[in-house]
């Protein structure tokens, strides 16, 4: 079900079928309240998750689209993560930029895996005996979700582990 669900939603977004409802959304909102909904997972694991906001930031976008796209950097770094590991969540904010990063210390991704993240159905680990499910089109929605915002956005390695972040323009 969830496939078919991903693959209806990504062909919206293909077919320019996705129709934004900007709207003021505050990100600091948006990442506890999703992090609360993982608290089952990640507690299971024994992850840490570590938030480091500033004073609130407030963006206009479709707070569909982004609570989407949180959901899914949150999800996946702390599917990702190893037991006993670290999630850690950070806002920062510029001048003209708001930067969201999800970084967990699981293991790195290949370069040549990494060029291909945002690709459809493309999953960038083994999944874990059956632990990890996933459809392998999250981040392919998240891309056409954040293209549609005009944000940017990519993944890194970090020695350990690996970050993903979300450059919103004010």
């Amino acid at each position: 079900n969830r496939l078919v669900l991903d693959m209806l939603e990504l062909s919206r977004f293909e077919s320019g079928g996705y129709e934004m409802e900007p709207e003021e959304i505050a990100l600091g909102e948006l990442i506890h309240a999703v992090v609360s909904q993982y608290k089952t997972a990640y507690e299971e694991k024994e992850v840490e998750v570590i938030i480091d906001e500033p004073e609130e930031v407030l963006f206009t976008g479709d707070l569909s689209c982004m609570h989407k796209v949180v959901s899914n950097l949150i999800g996946n770094a702390i599917k990702h993560a190893p037991e006993h590991g670290q999630v850690k969540i950070k806002i920062e904010k510029t001048k003209d930029k708001i930067y969201f990063r999800v970084y967990n210390n699981g293991p790195e991704i290949e370069e040549k895996i990494r060029k291909h993240i945002w690709d459809g159905y493309h999953k960038p680990q083994k999944e874990n005996k059956g632990k990890i499910r996933s459809t392998g089109l999250g981040l392919t929605i998240v891309k056409y979700m954040l293209d549609l915002h005009g944000f940017t956005y990519g993944c890194e390695n970090k020695k350990p582990g690996v970050e993903f972040w979300v450059g919103i323009q004010l």
